[in-house]
């Protein structure tokens, strides 16, 4: 049996791997460039809303990198519109199709919808836009083939995106065609790479929290700080659902399929890890994949297979090693993130993370002898026009 004993995680990046947990719970182009406020942008009049200022989100985010948890919830509720503002942001006429997307996600599912499918219209060619509405349908098993449409408009839209073909063989195993399913894992499996458009997720947010009257640089640091985490949400729970499967497939002795789908899942994390652009991202695949792993080898070993358990401890070696880049990057990046108070550089740090992601600074960083503090200043020098 192969298992993988994770390093300790660094405060604000928890990982809840326990794939017995049962499944979780809810939680054409635009014009001007994605992440910049419409032209026509109109502060929506949210007198409710508690505008903290850069020095109050510095000061916060001090203290959740030393893991105090209220300060972290702190920052995810300043970056998560209230229900009120989130609506008067998606019908303000002047809010941009990207803020209305993420002014969406605070909103129940009949009302978030319903301002999706307007957004969305407004950016036909758009991913991110589709992706939003696929998700949306996803946890809706009455809107399964509102589903289907958008994850065949996210083929057309990105063809070398593998994330729709999980999506669709997780919805087709909820309707009971294991066939179909089967046939889209392994076509997902002839791609190099997945995403759900978490930085276009982020910049989404950006636009939603300039649109309800925050500063650019503070709407800029709340959305930097939190990008990623529903998209975390979002691919470990699809990677758990599809395990569960397998699980199922397991027990009924039906070890091809169950085999299949632990090692599609598996594929999926390598895919993941290919397309993220946060960190959190990046923790889904390397969890999801883990998971994987784990249940192949209580496969392999059922079977007597020696040659799938070295296959699986090469893969486990590879994964502790990956665990390790990241919980050494995320530790010194809190390290620097408990101490640092100069806004300035906070500015820095937002305008990195969303230009690029996070993902790029922990690879100059586990690449490079840089320390974190010179790898933010590098990565912004080239970011510089």
């Amino acid at each position: 049996e192969i298992e993988i004993v994770e390093p300790d995680s660094p405060p604000g990046f928890e990982s809840p791997i326990d794939p017995t947990a049962g499944e979780p719970t809810d939680s054409d182009r635009p014009s001007a460039e994605v992440g910049e406020p419409s032209p026509t942008m109109e502060e929506v009049d949210t007198p409710d809303i508690d505008r903290a200022t850069l020095r109050d989100i510095v000061e916060t985010q001090q203290l959740a990198a030393q893991a105090n948890s209220d300060a972290q919830k702190q920052i995810e509720e300043w970056a998560r519109l209230p229900e009120d503002t989130a609506r008067s942001v998606a019908l303000a006429a002047g809010s941009s199709p990207g803020a209305i997307i993420a002014a969406a996600q605070s909103l129940g599912h009949s009302e978030r919808e319903l301002y999706l499918v307007t957004a969305a219209g407004q950016m036909n060619e758009h991913p991110g836009a589709r992706m939003a509405l696929a998700q949306t349908y996803y946890v809706q098993p009455e809107r399964i083939d509102a589903a289907f449409e958008e994850v065949d408009k996210l083929y057309e839209l990105d063809p070398q995106n593998a994330l729709p073909y999980y999506i669709e063989a997780k919805l087709r195993l909820d309707a009971g065609d294991v066939e179909g399913a089967l046939a889209l894992l392994e076509q997902a499996a002839q791609l190099d790479m997945a995403t759900a458009y978490g930085l276009d997720s982020a910049q989404f947010q950006e636009e939603a929290l300039l649109a309800a009257g925050w500063t650019p640089k503070t709407a800029q640091l709340l959305s930097a700080l939190t990008a990623g985490s529903e998209e975390y949400d979002f691919l470990y729970g699809l990677g758990v659902d599809l395990l569960d499967y397998g699980q199922k497939f397991a027990q009924a002795d039906d070890f091809y399929a169950a085999e299949q789908v632990f090692e599609s899942v598996m594929r999926l994390g390598h895919q993941l890890n290919e397309g993220a652009a946060f960190v959190p991202e990046l923790m889904a695949a390397l969890d999801i994949e883990r998971s994987a792993v784990e249940m192949l080898g209580e496969i392999y070993a059922a079977l007597g297979s020696g040659q799938g358990l070295q296959a699986l401890a090469d893969e486990a070696g590879r994964l502790m090693q990956s665990l390790g880049y990241v919980n050494e990057f995320t530790q010194s990046l809190q390290g620097l993130f408990a101490v640092e108070d100069d806004p300035e550089f906070w500015v820095t740090v937002s305008d990195v993370f969303m230009g690029k992601g996070s993902v790029p600074v922990l690879e100059m960083f586990s690449g490079s002898n840089l320390d974190i503090r010179h790898v933010f200043q590098e990565i912004a020098r080239e970011q510089a026009p």
